[in-house]
């Protein structure tokens, strides 16, 4: 069975990476400790997830896989679903107050939809 390309590449790298480990940990080492401020900045940088959570940008992966993530997430759509029926409500209402020319609910229903889509 022959290799495909990029298999043959990232068995090269891995190749290389242990005969110069040593090498490549050293370097490593000397640039996080010059640039220990900078290093450790990014490493704090704090992000807010699509749940609605603040975590670091570095575990944002390991925070997406977590039962809070799963569970936030699940809740936030629920939210969105009923948010987004409540919409459709507010402007089938619009246009039947608006057939209808009453204007009092009209301009009622008018401002609880701006609210929704802000």
């Amino acid at each position: 069975m022959e290799q495909s390309t990029r298999e043959k590449e990232l068995a090269k790298k891995k190749r290389y990476y242990y005969k110069h480990r040593e090498e490549l940990l050293e370097k490593k080492r000397v640039y996080n400790r010059e640039n220990k401020e900078k290093v450790s900045a990014q490493r704090a940088e704090k992000i807010t997830c699509s749940c609605g959570s603040i975590v670091r940008k570095a575990h944002i992966r390991r925070h997406e896989k977590s039962s809070k993530h799963q569970g936030l997430k699940t809740k936030k759509s629920k939210e969105d679903n009923k948010k987004t029926r409540r919409i459709r409500q507010v402007k089938e209402l619009i246009g039947v107050f608006t057939a209808q020319g009453d204007t009092e609910k009209l301009n009622h229903y008018q401002v609880e939809l701006e609210t929704l889509l802000n």
